[in-house]
């Protein structure tokens, strides 16, 4: 079962760029967002959007359920639920899909890697996630 623990919050200092609510239809909680990973756009100041690219380098993993314009509230390092997409093993490094899911991450592939994996999972799981934090350590092979 998933867990959360220790975890540094962003304190709100973003605000969320679409509808990761109840009736945003995602996979996460009750059809919401919560715990996909979030990325910051480039271009627009205090906003996270869903990591939408394989490997992207990730602000932490969304903890609320924020409509457009929204108070999100973001774990950017620490112990977190996330969701996964595929098959993840224990102790493994994880890296996002372009949905913003975790996946397993590929050896040589010069992804970002965004956290390690405290527990094993499935597509469509809710895990326990250890947060590498902003960025997380780049893969060098």
């Amino acid at each position: 079962m998933a867990t959360e623990g220790p975890l540094l919050h962003d304190g709100g200092q973003c605000v969320a760029a679409a509808d990761y609510s109840n009736t945003a239809n995602l996979a996460g909680p009750g059809g919401s967002g919560q715990f996909y990973a979030v990325a910051k756009p480039a271009t627009t100041n205090r906003t996270v959007a869903l990591a939408a690219a394989t490997g992207v380098a990730i602000y932490g993993i969304l903890q609320n359920k924020p409509k457009p314009g929204d108070a999100a509230d973001i774990g950017f390092f620490g112990i977190s639920k996330a969701l996964a997409s595929g098959t993840i093993s224990v102790g493994a490094d994880v890296m996002t899909n372009a949905s913003g899911l975790m996946v397993a991450w590929t050896s040589g592939s010069g992804y970002a890697k965004a956290g390690m994996a405290l527990e094993s999972a499935v597509s469509g799981q809710i895990f326990t996630l250890f947060v590498y934090g902003p960025g997380g350590p780049l893969a060098l092979t």
